[in-house]
């Protein structure tokens, strides 16, 4: 019985060891999965707060070159970490107010060109 419970912790402990290095290895391709998946989220809410000096045709256009460059891989470790924090930080509340939104569109149109 010791054997068959140290075998079974000896794969599991092998299992967990494998998901983290995999995890490990494609930690780019999981960041920006993650910010593809939140861009229509973030859209979504800037859209129900946005300032009337701002067009939602602007505000499209930012979102789908900022996908564009994830996708092409045209952005830096920095640019990446900064616009996952602040989605992170957005998304945390799901709520936002006038100042959020012109900072997040900021950075959004900083970043998208």
């Amino acid at each position: 019985m010791k054997k068959a419970f140290m075998f079974l912790g000896l794969t599991v402990l092998i299992l967990i060891v494998v998901a983290a290095a995999y995890l490990y290895v494609n930690r780019a391709k999981l960041a920006n999965l993650m910010i593809e998946k939140s861009l229509p989220q973030v859209e979504g809410l800037i859209l129900k707060e946005l300032p009337a000096s701002v067009s939602k045709e602007q505000v499209h256009q930012d979102i789908e070159k900022l996908a564009a460059k994830f996708q092409q891989g045209r952005l830096d470790s920095a640019e990446v970490r900064e616009i996952i924090w602040e989605i992170k930080n957005v998304l945390k509340d799901e709520k936002l107010d006038s100042t959020e939104v012109k900072a997040l569109l900021e950075k959004l149109h900083k970043l998208s060109q």
